[in-house]
């Protein structure tokens, strides 16, 4: 009798709970609707909505966030967007999600052209007068799931009109646990992608992005990415003009309390380029640019080389950013000098060699070029 009469109970429970989930899910959607549009300003769509509540989860179908700034333009978009939700926790007003998973979701950002990322402005969202006395997040989400996700960096501050930089094939898993050593959040971090859907790029990464100042490790990989595509990034007031070649870094980053390391080994391959004007009479990381051009072909357009990143991240006028292209630059000169001046010890080779280019380039570029072999032999010594 006790067993028939809690299959009778936990039967009952299970259709009251079907039939709640029917009739609460359009008024849980329009309320979204609602709490959405109050909070941002702006319309947001939702597609269907599904609700479990013995699962504790909550399934909304093609959401669609408009740009507060950029008119026809969305904010973000997903296919899916799932909310995996502890229920006794939410009982007793303590926000803590168990899975947030986002299918196919799309993201435009823009840069403008002061080189800032701009965030949404949203109208009427207003800050908390007590948040910066906060020191923890009022919703905890242990887990973060993106599949087959997008985004679109357009960049101002580099070009006019603006370039744009697609990132495709997004996924990423992002699990935050409560460390009972230290009582802080560490958050694991497993982002891949494409960038501009042919070079790949891999995240991997662990520490406290929570607490101030934070302190983390990871590695960073970045492979064959089409160096023409971001020519406005390092093009401007070149001698050449970049028609090929591929970058592949792989970056260790150490940040302990704020104090951030990184150490980078770089192979660019396949390299291709053309003078802008004579390449005998312009420079090229502070050499002339017919040397650069000849080291670039023994080399078959292959470079190697590694460099350091390093600085406080609390410090207002340090900019990862600038700092990275600026380490990069340098290494890539130094080794492209110490490939010029191992030329340069054979000077009978190298003047041979630079009358090869001059050939190529033809007319009165051939003439330069020649003359400057002939004067490295009488300086250097045949």
């Amino acid at each position: 009798m006790f067993w028939k009469r809690l299959f009778i109970f936990i039967g009952v429970v299970i259709i009251l709970a079907f039939l709640a989930q029917l009739i609460v899910a359009p008024y849980l959607k329009d309320i979204i609707v609602r709490k959405a549009k109050d909070i941002l300003g702006v319309e947001v769509s939702i597609g269907n909505c599904a609700l479990s509540i013995l699962r504790g989860r909550i399934i909304l179908e093609n959401v669609n966030i408009p740009s507060p700034q950029y008119k026809d333009e969305y904010l973000i978009k997903a296919k899916e967007l799932t909310v995996d939700f502890y229920l006794i926790p939410l009982l007793f007003k303590k926000e803590i999600l168990q899975v947030l998973s986002l299918k196919q979701p799309e993201l435009i950002l823009h840069r403008d052209e002061a080189g800032t990322l701009k965030s949404p402005q949203f109208k009427n969202f207003k800050k908390d007068k007590e948040e910066k006395t906060r020191t923890k997040p009022s919703v905890l989400v242990k887990r973060l799931i993106v599949k087959n996700g997008s985004l679109k960096l357009v960049d101002h501050f580099v070009s006019t009109p603006p370039i744009v930089v697609t990132f495709s094939d997004l996924n990423c898993d992002i699990i935050n646990s409560l460390s009972f050593i230290s009582r802080k959040v560490i958050t694991d971090i497993d982002l891949t992608g494409k960038i501009e859907g042919q070079g790949k790029f891999s995240i991997d990464a662990r520490g406290d992005f929570v607490s101030k100042p934070i302190s983390f490790d990871g590695d960073i990989k970045t492979e064959n990415i089409s160096l023409p595509k971001f020519t406005p990034y390092y093009g401007k007031n070149l001698s050449i003009v970049v028609k090929g070649g591929y970058l592949n870094m792989n970056s260790k980053a150490l940040c302990d309390k704020g104090n951030l390391d990184i150490t980078n080994k770089v192979r660019i391959e396949k390299v291709e380029v053309e003078p802008i004007g004579d390449p005998a009479q312009t420079i090229l990381f502070e050499l002339p640019t017919i040397y650069v051009i000849q080291f670039l072909k023994d080399e078959k357009g292959t470079i190697s080389f590694e460099f350091k990143v390093g600085g406080n991240l609390d410090k207002p006028e340090f900019r990862i950013g600038p700092e990275i292209e600026h380490a990069l630059k340098q290494a890539m000169m130094r080794r492209i000098a110490d490939g010029v001046q191992r030329l340069l010890e054979k000077p009978q080779e190298a003047s041979k060699k630079i009358e090869e280019i001059g050939k190529i380039l033809g007319e009165e570029a051939g003439e330069k070029a020649k003359k400057i072999g002939e004067q490295l032999q009488k300086i250097l010594g045949k």
